[in-house]
Parts: structure tokens; C-alpha cells; sequence
């Protein structure tokens, strides 16, 4: 299984005059999502190894440390007034959270069971993929756009 989730942390090197520090701003956001590849790679370790029960409490975990992902960027708030690379961030948690409840426990399912559906498992895969991917590519487009505008304030 491929993972499209590695998001990169954008290094805001300037320092702006407001009362929020732009880098750790952004530092603290992207740590925060970024936590997620350690479930992403003990998921993709335990589903090829066929080990489902393993799966399954990874799928647990992941979605227990998701809600408290979901909580810490809702307390973080916005930067200086601007909510848009909080609400970026919040979108890619609660994208994953949907994957970790519903499609993963899915492809577990199929896979656990031996089930000969290569059209429901094949699906279960392309909506991880993609939701990985639409995540990444939306916290990262808004990390370029709040790292463009710190740089030309």
C-alpha cells in the first residue's frame, strides 16, 4: 500500500512583527499531522503482513490519537486572526479520521476473511489512496499560501 500522506513542514524562516510566531505556528500544526505516518507505517506493516488482529489495533489507537489530534488544532486556533492553515490542517485530520473509521475497517474486513472481492477490496484501497493524497495535497497548498504570506509581511 502506497501512502500519499507524507505531508512536508514548511519552514517558515522570517519573523513577523504580530504577537504569534509564524514557524511555530506552522511547526506545531504539521507536527501535529504529521504524527500520523507512525499509524500509516505500522498499518501498512501489519496489513502486509496479513496480520489483521494487529491491523485492527492499529486502526484503535490511530483513531483514539486522531480525536485528540482534532481537539489540539482546534485549541492551537488561528494565526494572528487567520483560521486558514488551522482549517486545512482540520480537514486533513477529520479526512483520515474517515479513514480510519470507515474504509479501513472495510479493507480489514475483506482481508480478514478471506472474502474473494477484488472489486470491494480494490475500492477500499483507491478511497485510502485518494483521501491520503486529497489531505496531503490540501495541507500542503495551504502551508505554501500561509509560508508565501509571512514572507510578504
Amino acid at each position: 500500500m502506497k501512502s500519499s500522506a507524507v505531508l512536508f513542514v514548511v519552514s517558515v524562516a522570517v519573523a513577523c512583527g504580530g504577537a504569534q510566531d509564524p514557524a511555530a505556528y506552522n511547526n506545531e500544526l504539521m507536527l501535529t499531522i504529521n504524527e500520523n505516518e507512525k499509524h500509516i507505517t505500522d498499518m501498512n506493516a501489519a496489513m502486509n503482513a496479513a496480520d489483521y488482529t494487529k491491523a485492527s489495533e492499529v486502526r484503535t489507537a490511530w483513531e483514539t490519537n486522531l480525536e485528540k489530534q482534532i481537539e489540539k488544532v482546534g485549541e492551537i486556533g488561528s494565526f494572528n486572526g487567520d483560521n486558514t492553515l488551522q482549517q486545512a490542517v482540520l480537514q486533513g485530520l477529520k479526512a483520515y479520521e474517515k479513514i480510519v473509521k470507515d474504509d479501513y475497517p472495510k479493507l480489514i474486513e475483506i482481508r480478514s476473511t478471506g472474502a474473494d472481492d477484488p472489486a470491494a477490496e480494490t475500492t477500499a484501497l483507491n478511497n485510502i489512496n485518494d483521501a491520503f493524497e486529497k489531505a496531503a495535497n490540501t495541507v500542503n497548498e495551504a502551508g505554501a499560501a500561509f509560508e508565501k504570506q509571512q514572507l510578504e509581511n
